[in-house]
């Protein structure tokens, strides 16, 4: 059986467009997912350092001995928690 017909036109194969269908919804959207992360890592890194600069927070961040704590006793996402 072949895809191609007498007059050279060519025929797509049965469940094709499925096919074509799943693979395009199997897609994941990396740039909204990364958004999202570092949104929320902007909120914590602002509370956490009291910086909305960037570059300044991550040179606090690496000199923080327990950067961890805060995350560890519950205190690091309290502010995006609702009330």
């Amino acid at each position: 059986m072949t895809d191609i017909s007498n007059n050279g036109s060519y025929n797509v194969p049965f469940g094709f467009e499925k096919v074509c269908e799943l693979y395009e919804k199997s897609m994941i959207d990396y740039e909204q997912r990364f958004m999202l992360l570092y949104a929320a890592y902007n909120a914590w890194y602002r509370r956490v350092t009291v910086t909305t600069n960037d570059r300044k927070a991550i040179t606090l961040l690496k000199a923080r001995v327990g950067i961890w704590e805060d995350y560890r006793i519950g205190n690091s996402m309290t502010p995006l928690k609702s009330t």
